[in-house]
């Protein structure tokens, strides 16, 4: 305590000059003001089931995709690759519109890949996965110990 005692910034009586004039710009009334206003705000948005839902950039995602499913982007033949450009492009759009929030755009992604059939099967390159495999394979690079129990976690935190 007593190295810090005499430090410059110890001694100094700019922070607290400047706490006061802030306190003097910024009145307890306008603070209750403030907090007001965030408050119902913060309920509104609770109320609302998709606050952060831009339809526009839904729907242009969504031409974005189907548009990239059924016209050939690439030259090659292969169809998995063609899929798997068409969820990048749905996920680009998605994140590049802010049609939906970030976490959400990202819980999309699995799923697509499984349904989409985009996997190819190790032992044999030139076949896909089947969706079962597909979805094994996604959930089991998804889920591991960690992610289960921090999400355990926090749905109990929040639910008590």
């Amino acid at each position: 305590m007593d190295t810090l005692n005499v430090q410059s910034f110890s001694t100094s009586e700019e922070p607290t000059d400047l706490t006061d004039r802030i306190a003097n710009v910024v009145s307890r009334d306008k603070l209750i003001e403030w907090e007001r206003f965030a408050t119902e705000k913060a309920t509104k948005s609770r109320d609302v089931l998709f606050p952060a839902l831009r339809p526009w950039g839904v729907i242009f995602s969504i031409i974005v995709f189907f548009f990239s499913v059924y016209v050939p982007l690439m030259p090659t033949a292969d169809l998995a690759a063609r899929k798997c450009l068409s969820i990048l492009l749905v996920a680009m759009s998605l994140w590049i519109t802010e049609a939906i929030p970030y976490f959400a755009t990202a819980m999309i992604i699995p799923p697509l890949v499984v349904f989409m059939d985009v996997l190819k099967d190790p032992s044999q390159p030139g076949r896909n996965l089947s969706s079962e495999q597909s979805a094994q394979f996604v959930l089991g690079h998804m889920f591991n110990h960690t992610t289960v129990s921090t999400l355990s976690f926090v749905f109990f935190h929040e639910c008590s």
